[in-house]
């Protein structure tokens, strides 16, 4: 970091650093397309931990194994739900059809 000073500073005080290239590192992490992206976030988690949830959702939806299903908000539509309401507690059953 010493030696690339001023580059890590642009890095570290961007609004968005996880999608910038890392100093001294993009060139390496590119190359290794197994495991870059999680060197990548564990980077920006060590440095930036204000940024490590976008950064994990990132991961995770741009990974094949797992993929956006796994990051995408749960919506459930209206029509589908039965409410099941009792004096003493309250809750939704829903099924799929």
């Amino acid at each position: 970091m010493t030696g690339n000073e001023g580059m890590w500073r642009r890095w570290y005080e961007d609004n968005e650093p996880e999608n910038m290239a890392i100093p001294d590192y993009d060139q390496r992490l590119a190359e290794q397309s197994e495991i870059g992206p999680f060197l990548k976030l564990l980077m920006v988690r060590s440095l930036r931990v204000d940024r490590t949830n976008l950064t994990c959702k990132m991961f995770i939806t741009n990974t094949k194994e797992m993929g956006s299903a796994f990051t995408d908000p749960v919506t459930t539509l209206s029509r589908c739900c039965t409410r099941r309401c009792s004096p003493t507690s309250h809750s939704f059953t829903c099924s799929h059809q």
